[in-house]
């Protein structure tokens, strides 16, 4: 489907957010509103999982085959917006590829054969976009709020305190990474989760929030998304039903005790587990549960919106000077 840019004959044209991950590579398409103003519509979203990170460490290079795969994949979002004009498409990239030895390579042949210049994300620019993105899907945050953002690669933590003083933390922890370096199996080793666990934590020590700061909590990405369909027993992914939903840690630590002790044929009988995400899902997990217990949060509301939203965001403000409400 190519999406035209007369579909609403507005002054303000739409604009595309595409974000290269380690796990999978998205796409969302959103379209001025006039009524309310200064509002976006989401319209398009894509998603398709690629493991970009697969067998990335320890030498930290993207493997040709991953990187076949996600060209493949960017070509085939971006065929769907093939009536836009370079500024009216920003692509990022985040995760494995802020890290790859062979980073310079990869973005000039996403240039080379599919014409668009992709940005690396820094930890705190995805945090910053994530933080934008989230405040500016979901109403009536309480403050302070803290943001969590699981990727394949890395996790990202955003809070913001009354006066709007923010701060942001990114570590090299993610679904993936965590799979790969733990050996993960399903059902999952004590000994391979008690070893994961314990880097989590470690690596949560750096994150110095306190827990009395935190009135809000909300995690964004693919992790807690597939939970809140998991937990609706969504057969047909609806980001109406997952954006907004709300968990306690009790919940959340019953669907990881029973996942963890499935195998993955187990697991792709589940409702709402998304395809490609059998075999993380529980590191994903587990690193969500981790942040709840350091800072001592009882619940989360989880959000559809986050990074790609954060983009739009990000770019109508600087094309018309004030952050829009964006709706799913």
């Amino acid at each position: 489907m190519t999406i035209s840019n007369k579909l609403f004959g507005l002054k303000k044209l739409p604009s595309a957010a595409i974000d290269i991950g380690s796990n999978s590579i998205r796409l969302i398409c959103g379209y001025p509103q006039s009524n309310p103003q200064n509002s976006l519509k989401i319209y398009v979203r894509e998603l398709k999982v690629v493991r970009l990170g697969e067998s990335f460490e320890p030498d930290k290079i993207l493997k040709p085959s991953a990187i076949k795969r996600a060209i493949k994949v960017i070509k085939e979002l971006t065929s769907q917006i093939q009536g836009y004009s370079f500024n009216q498409v920003h692509m990022v990239t985040t995760g494995v590829v802020r890290e790859a030895k062979n980073q310079k390579e990869f973005i000039e042949q996403i240039k080379q054969e599919v014409g668009i210049q992709a940005r690396v994300l820094k930890g705190k620019e995805e945090a910053e976009l994530t933080l934008l993105g989230v405040c500016s899907t979901l109403t009536e945050l309480s403050m302070p709020l803290l943001i969590c953002d699981i990727g394949g690669g890395s996790t990202e933590l955003a809070i913001l305190l009354p006066g709007d003083t923010e701060d942001f933390f990114s570590m090299p922890i993610g679904a993936i990474r965590l799979t790969e370096r733990f050996k993960i199996s399903a059902p999952i080793r004590k000994d391979n989760e008690k070893e994961m666990i314990a880097f989590i934590k470690e690596n949560l020590v750096k994150a110095l929030y306190r827990s009395d700061q935190i009135a809000s909590f909300v995690a964004t990405a693919g992790t807690p998304t597939t939970l809140a369909s998991i937990d609706q027993s969504l057969r047909i992914y609806d980001p109406i039903k997952v954006h907004g939903y709300k968990f306690s840690f009790s919940r959340l630590r019953e669907i990881y005790v029973r996942l963890k002790n499935m195998n993955l044929k187990q697991r792709e009988k589940i409702p709402g587990l998304e395809s490609g995400r059998e075999d993380i899902i529980i590191p994903g997990t587990a690193i969500l549960l981790c942040v709840m217990e350091k800072f001592g949060i009882k619940s989360l509301i989880v959000s559809e919106g986050g990074l790609l939203e954060g983009v739009l965001a990000q770019n109508y403000k600087t094309s018309w000077g004030v952050i829009p409400q964006i709706y799913l």
